[in-house]
């Protein structure tokens, strides 16, 4: 039995290490195709070199996107390591590139992530105090 190509990236990429004391974050943003329906938005998981610049990044992304792109939520630090980890944690959910189907698994870390997010007070607006 073959090993999938994402364990494979995983083990060679090895530990993910999560620092809250870097800079930057990885972020969420929703294309909101359907309104009235979240179950057919897509989710962009990106990263973003400076927290306190989210709010510009994802108005950079909404420049080519014909739909309205909403804030998600973000992770704090981890960098591309961590990015890459959750392109591979949810590769069963991605349609292409960075943009993965609205999975049960992917909301539920999204709003895990909000949760402590806001009992750390942590925005990406202002950043965090480590």
């Amino acid at each position: 039995m073959s090993t999938p190509y994402a364990e494979i990236r995983l083990k060679l990429w090895g530990e993910v290490k999560f620092d809250h004391t870097l800079h930057g974050c990885v972020y969420f943003a929703e294309c909101m195709i359907d309104k009235g329906d979240a179950s057919h938005n897509p989710i962009k998981i990106g990263m973003c070199a400076e927290t306190w610049s989210l709010p510009q990044r994802i108005k950079a992304l909404q420049t080519s996107n014909p739909f309205e792109l909403k804030y998600a939520g973000f992770i704090p630090g981890g960098g591309p390591k961590l990015e890459m980890y959750l392109h591979l944690q949810f590769d069963h959910l991605r349609m292409r590139g960075e943009w993965f189907l609205p999975g049960k698994d992917l909301l539920k870390m999204i709003e895990e992530a909000n949760k402590i997010n806001a009992e750390l007070g942590w925005t990406p607006e202002y950043g965090w105090s480590a």
